[in-house]
């Protein structure tokens, strides 16, 4: 059997490939916190990552909770 990505799935039954999960909640992350997780070193520091990106399912999370509040398109002008 080959190499298997990592993968994390959570109760709500949803499943991410690691890469991708981190994609995604750096990308609904603020800017101080997706920087620091793009930045880790996920090896070194793991257990600290994991609570950064997988404390919680982000689409049945707080993270998608806050995310009803942004608008699907930028307001004209800026962006």
């Amino acid at each position: 059997m080959g190499y298997m990505a990592p993968f994390y799935v959570f109760p709500c039954g949803h499943s991410f490939h690691a890469n991708c999960l981190i994609a995604h909640v750096t990308k609904c992350s603020s800017e101080s916190q997706a920087e620091w997780i793009c930045k880790s070193n996920l090896y070194k520091i793991q257990s600290q990552l994991e609570d950064a990106i997988a404390s919680e399912c982000p689409f049945c999370g707080d993270l998608m909770i806050r995310e009803i509040s942004v608008p699907f398109h930028p307001p004209r002008g800026k962006g």
